[in-house]
């Protein structure tokens, strides 16, 4: 054990005491978000209806909209917000740059400029083609 400077003696805590918990509780909030999507909807559905078709799949409308449209929408948007927590996590690593962002490697200049390039010289109106060629543009910096 550990003293401080008035002789009183400290304990120490483990290591990864406060990561650990700092990850427990983003897991928490996440299972508590995740629900939260679930029950959430333009179509009311009571709490206790959506726990019960969780638990037990009844073949009723509200489990129909549960579980083919908001399960589906909740895990996606879990998914995605994971693969640009990955994504940011790893041009981080690789630039070895706490601040990097996609600006740092060009992305947002290659979207832009394939925006700008669709509308000028193409001649696309704002349409699905020009976001899909943002989208090459981004790609392909």
């Amino acid at each position: 054990m550990r003293t401080d400077p008035g002789g009183i003696a400290l304990k120490r805590r483990p290591p990864h005491t406060g990561r650990a918990l700092g990850l427990l509780a983003a897991l928490g909030g996440l299972v508590f978000l995740y629900l939260l999507s679930v029950w959430l909807g333009s179509k009311e559905i009571s709490f206790s209806a959506v726990w019960q078709v969780l638990l037990h799949d009844d073949g009723s409308a509200d489990a129909v909209i549960i579980h083919s449209v908001r399960m589906p929408r909740t895990l996606l948007a879990v998914l995605v917000g994971a693969a640009l927590g990955l994504a940011g996590t790893l041009m981080q690593a690789l630039t070895r740059n706490p601040l990097a962002d996609p600006g740092l490697l060009g992305v947002s200049a290659g979207a832009a400029f394939a925006i700008v390039f669709s509308i000028t010289v193409l001649r696309f109106a704002w349409t699905r083609r020009a976001e899909l060629l943002a989208g090459e543009g981004a790609a392909g910096e």
